[in-house]
């Protein structure tokens, strides 16, 4: 539903309320990330008390979650479409081919691409496994450590997307639309040290302090990313290019969390921590170079 919904910001709010309305949308799902981690250990513990002989506790837990979609579907089901000016949703443009639009603009897909993934793979190699982490490195409750990251996730994701978008404003008059690749460049590269110093944290509370930090400073390199990639495409081809970042950076997802595992268990002595600084690390100087290269690489004007 992601790409879905920030495909049709654009054409749901007039261009001056975009930002904010894309940021408000991120700051949903960061809540419902932060609720996630709070109630993880909670559901868990609930689950193990109805789950039946047998039956893994964690299998019961995700039914419940799924079975939480069943009353969301029935009110989707009464939405009507929203307004998009033609009712073949082009904007009052002719169709457009993707595939020229991509060869004319590859330099700064690629670099687009290189800034979001990398951030991407750094953040998904911490945050799915950062309790599992902490437990193994300090032999943490996981109720009350996920209590923390869900605390910690709630309030690094909303905070950050308040600096982005003041930043943003403050920065567009005078560097236009390279004001939002340069924030990205900077969360990127001030996220490096956090993560470094997460994997040597002596500490559970020093651990804690570090992935809060390293979260707030990658939520504001990603809380622009939407609106980037709105700018960059044309509106008759918002939809499918959305839908086709959504499938790309969901491989770019995938990785991070596989790497750390691979890293702990073969090189790392099931040290996640340290793992995940040295996936992580790499990941985030490439997204802070390809970022600071969009900055100095002009956006031409979209053609059909």
């Amino acid at each position: 539903m992601i790409p879905i919904v920030y495909s049709l910001i654009p054409d749901v709010v007039a261009d001056r309320h975009r930002v904010p309305a894309n940021l408000a949308f991120a700051a949903l799902m960061a809540t419902g990330a932060s609720a996630g981690f709070y109630f993880g250990g909670n559901l868990l513990a609930l689950a193990g008390t109805i789950a039946p002989a047998g039956v893994e506790p964690w299998r019961v837990a995700l039914l419940c979650l799924s079975l939480l979609a069943l009353p969301l579907l029935a009110a989707g089901l009464t939405l009507p479409d929203p307004p998009r000016g033609h009712a073949d949703g082009s904007d009052g443009q002719e169709p457009a081919a993707l595939a020229p639009f991509l060869r004319a603009h590859a330099r700064r897909i690629l670099l687009f691409l290189g800034a979001a993934g990398g951030i991407a793979v750094a953040v998904q190699a911490v945050a799915p496994l950062a309790a599992m982490g902490l437990v193994r490195r300090f032999a943490a409750d996981l109720v009350p450590t996920g209590h923390a990251l869900g605390m910690i996730t709630l309030v690094t994701s909303l905070g950050s997307l308040m600096v982005a978008g003041t930043v943003d404003r403050l920065l567009h008059h005078r560097l236009g639309e390279a004001a939002r690749p340069a924030v990205m460049a900077a969360g990127a590269l001030f996220a490096i040290p956090c993560l470094l110093w997460l994997g040597f944290a002596a500490a559970q509370g020093q651990a804690l302090a570090m992935i809060a930090l390293f979260l707030a400073f990658t939520s504001t390199a990603n809380a622009l990313i939407p609106t980037i990639l709105q700018d960059l495409i044309p509106a008759n081809l918002r939809a499918r290019s959305f839908a086709i970042y959504s499938f790309v950076i969901a491989a770019f997802c995938a990785i991070g969390p596989v790497l750390s595992g691979l890293v702990s268990d073969h090189l790392a002595d099931g040290n996640l921590l340290f793992a995940m600084a040295i996936v992580g690390a790499p990941s985030l100087a490439i997204a802070a170079l390809s970022a600071a290269a969009m900055v100095r690489t002009p956006n031409r004007e979209p053609t059909a």
